[in-house]
């Protein structure tokens, strides 16, 4: 999964995207998952990415107080790929057990 920040919402919600298509490449996928210290090295990226995403909020009475998440499932490698499948669990569980009232929607775009 790629992720970046960009933009916001017609609501003014920070955008987060999710892409996963970009572990459909064998190469891309062993350097981040390949070891478990690259794991954890991704696990890292991912809860800063999110904190990233939570610095952009306004707390302020009638400010904007959540992300929008989309999560683009093209090209995505599938079930197949244990490792994808178990740092995907752990950052939603990360995410919904420290984040969760940040999450104002999410999104997943499954088009091949």
């Amino acid at each position: 999964m790629v992720g970046y920040m960009s933009s916001t919402d017609r609501e003014g919600h920070p955008i987060c995207y999710n892409v996963f298509g970009g572990f459909e490449k064998e190469e891309i996928y062993e350097k981040v998952f390949g070891t478990a210290e690259k794991r954890e090295g991704f696990m890292r990226w991912r809860v800063q990415l999110m904190e990233k995403g939570v610095r952009k909020l306004d707390f302020k009475a009638g400010g904007v107080n959540s992300l929008l998440h989309i999560n683009d499932l093209k090209n995505s490698p599938g079930p197949s790929k244990k490792e994808l499948r178990i740092a995907t669990k752990q950052a939603v569980r990360i995410l919904q057990d420290n984040y969760q009232e940040f999450v104002a929607r999410n999104v997943s775009h499954f088009k091949r």
